[in-house]
């Protein structure tokens, strides 16, 4: 076992509040995090945890007790105005837009934008990845290696999100989404973050202006046009965007590099070519045992309340853990071993409640034309030799750095 994985050291806090652990400078970090996250799961649905060696936070570990405060929206809010000051310097820069927002502010933006979402836009966006995802596998070598997250996966998913939003990728932007999806663990790193989301968030406004003129972008029509009562005088739709964009692009490149990796390693990727495949289940499997998001989503206790029967008082702050939820033996049979052609799961890996992804289905639309063209075109996919099991460590989300791979099969080189 990762010697790092070990259960972290507990120790006595004042007043009655029971015993804290303390957890790594991020989860993401962990070569494998579960085998910790199981442990603090057996502890209790609810644990103090403590980051950074200073902030005491409620750390959700178990299904049942994360659907209660995802969807108990009056005593768990997204605003992190709630909690103490000395605490809020601590909250990621990252936290803007939507993912900062509560009913009424947090409602109507989503209606603005819901119809950016819809089917026929959905649909729009499916074409787009298929018209895109067949000259890149194209340009994979028949014989010999190829890093499917650079040369496939992150072009994908650059093209696809970036016209979907209305922000063309190019490598500045690239670097300022790094800096804002970087773990914040000390004053330097949250001060670099929260100026390269100030100048990410007025390039991403002149972005969708000249989308929304272009009429290259549904979601920058939306919010650069409006209509009767534009929205453009309550909402910061480069704040807007710019979250969708850094949280939506890398987990989903982290998520599509998962999931290849898992089905080429385990001789899956040939199954699913078949027009009577599970793919959907097989999509939605990963999404609950390996999904991008390891440490977990924020809320904040906007008033006295309880989770799992542990008291928790106003101002605290709540870390939901999706990773640990979704690995729940309570819910979920077998629940760290992956079944991916088995059937779909009540997962929560894109939350649950009013805050659930509204990218979702773009994620599943990637992910299913990706898994289709790459089964279809190299069945015989291995992993090359090379290949480690190693995840990023420059992010708050977790999944491969690289998916090397034999595109024609173990014995291509032969």
């Amino acid at each position: 076992m990762d010697p790092d994985n070990d259960l972290p050291r507990t120790e006595a806090v004042p007043h009655g509040i029971p015993r804290t652990v303390q957890l790594p400078k991020d989860l993401s970090r962990l070569n494998d995090p579960f085998p910790l996250l199981t442990e603090l799961r057996h502890i209790a649905p609810v644990v103090r945890a403590r980051l950074h060696d200073r902030w005491n936070v409620w750390l959700v570990t178990s299904y049942q007790a994360a659907r209660h405060v995802l969807l108990d929206t009056e005593t768990f809010r997204s605003d992190h105005s709630w909690i103490a000051a000395a605490d809020a310097k601590y909250v990621s820069p990252m936290r803007m837009g939507l993912l900062d927002w509560d009913p009424p502010l947090h409602t109507e933006a989503r209606r603005l934008v819901r119809p950016a979402f819809a089917p026929p836009a959905v649909r729009d966006f499916a074409d787009q990845v298929r018209r895109r995802c067949p000259p890149l596998l194209q340009a994979l070598p028949p014989v010999g290696t190829a890093d499917l997250v650079a040369e496939v996966i992150e072009p994908l998913v650059n093209s696809a999100v970036g016209t979907f939003l209305g922000v063309p990728w190019d490598e500045a932007l690239g670097r300022g989404a790094a800096a804002l999806i970087a773990p914040v663990d000390d004053d330097t790193a949250r001060k670099h973050a929260a100026r390269a989301r100030d100048a990410l968030a007025a390039h991403v406004d002149a972005c969708l202006s000249e989308s929304s003129r272009q009429r290259t972008s549904l979601l920058a029509r939306i919010l650069t046009e409006g209509g009767p009562g534009s929205p453009e005088s309550w909402l910061p739709r480069g704040q807007v965007v710019l979250q969708m964009f850094v949280a939506g692009r890398q987990s989903t490149v982290d998520f599509l590099a998962t999931l290849i990796r898992g089905l080429t390693g385990t001789g899956t990727l040939a199954r699913l070519r078949d027009p009577g495949a599970p793919l959907t289940s097989t999509v939605e499997e990963y999404l609950r045992h390996d999904g991008p998001i390891v440490r977990g989503v924020w809320r904040f206790a906007a008033r006295d309340g309880h989770i799992a029967g542990t008291p928790v008082a106003r101002g605290d702050t709540v870390l939901v853990s999706l990773a640990a939820a979704n690995r729940d033996p309570a819910v979920f049979d077998c629940a760290d071993q992956v079944a991916p052609l088995g059937r779909p799961h009540p997962h929560l890996g894109f939350g649950a409640g009013p805050h659930h992804c509204p990218g979702a289905p773009l994620v599943r639309v990637m992910a299913g034309t990706l898994v289709t063209e790459l089964a279809r075109r190299f069945p015989r996919m291995s992993l090359a030799p090379q290949q480690r099991d190693g995840c990023t460590t420059d992010s708050v989300f977790r999944g491969p750095r690289a998916v090397y791979v034999r595109p024609g099969g173990e014995d291509a080189d032969a």
